[in-house]
């Protein structure tokens, strides 16, 4: 009896040392993949900004909040049936805010 219990002791304990194991290194890659991911994604919105293609709201230690994205479109409209064509630039701006509750009282 004493001999059964000690067995699945054991086997709880070098189970648990196993599992804690595997779930440390997949925390630590996970962490890893996180911290490329967001390395990457920095360096596109980087890009969209200096491009002119977006302006960023940051808060107090410069992480994005929100975003103000700027897209141009050209509308181009032709009829067959009368002579006047139609050619309009346009400048459509959309505002996204991570933050919805402070995106409400701005």
């Amino acid at each position: 009896m004493m001999d059964t219990f000690l067995g699945v002791l054991a086997g709880g304990i070098i189970t648990f040392l196993v599992a804690w194991h595997y779930y440390q290194r997949a925390a630590r890659e996970l962490r890893d993949e996180a911290k490329k991911l967001r390395h990457l994604t920095t360096l596109g919105l980087r890009v969209n900004e200096r491009e002119g293609k977006a302006d960023y709201k940051r808060d107090e230690s410069g992480e994005i909040v929100g975003e103000h994205l700027h897209f141009k479109a050209n509308v181009a409209a032709r009829s067959r049936t009368s002579t006047p064509n139609l050619e309009v630039d346009a400048l459509v701006e959309d505002s996204a805010c991570a933050d919805t509750d402070r995106c409400r009282e701005e």
